[in-house]
């Protein structure tokens, strides 16, 4: 149980059927696992992906409660989160705390959407193939500002 499951509670696991690795999500876990396991390795908590061609969102904790969120982008081995996104846009915490309403809202929308389970360093983590989630997430981590 992690840092966010901790604090407030996870309640017991929900099981999922196994992600077939042949699907797109599939190949795009894999296109991300190294970074993704870096982060598990690192933070112990409860996790739940969002895989897309060009990036994989990652909540941590208990969404659309108390959670976290980590992303990787295609192309760039960092590690992006609201601190560094603070600091490379600028942003007070004002503006942050809008960002995670928005993430929330677009969690809680897609509450319905197929999960799956797959495995990333040793730990069960859910995976949430869709591409309207990722779009969504897309939209509020990059444009922002714009």
């Amino acid at each position: 149980m992690g840092f966010f499951s901790k604090l407030f509670g996870g309640g017991a696991e929900k099981e999922y059927p196994a992600l077939d690795a042949a699907s797109s999500a599939g190949q795009s876990l894999e296109k991300f696992r190294p970074q993704l396991e870096t982060l598990i390795k690192k933070i112990d908590d409860k996790y739940e992906v969002v895989p897309s061609a060009k990036a994989l969102y990652t909540f941590l904790g208990n969404p659309p409660g108390m959670f976290g969120m980590v992303w990787f982008l295609e192309n760039d081995p960092a590690e992006h989160n609201m601190k560094s996104l603070m600091a490379k846009k600028g942003f007070g915490q004002k503006k942050i705390d809008t960002i995670m309403i928005k993430l929330r809202e677009a969690y809680t929308e897609a509450e319905a959407e197929a999960r799956f389970s797959a495995e990333a360093a040793g730990k069960k983590i859910i995976v949430i193939p869709s591409e309207v989630l990722a779009e969504k997430l897309y939209k509020i981590l990059h444009t922002m500002d714009e």
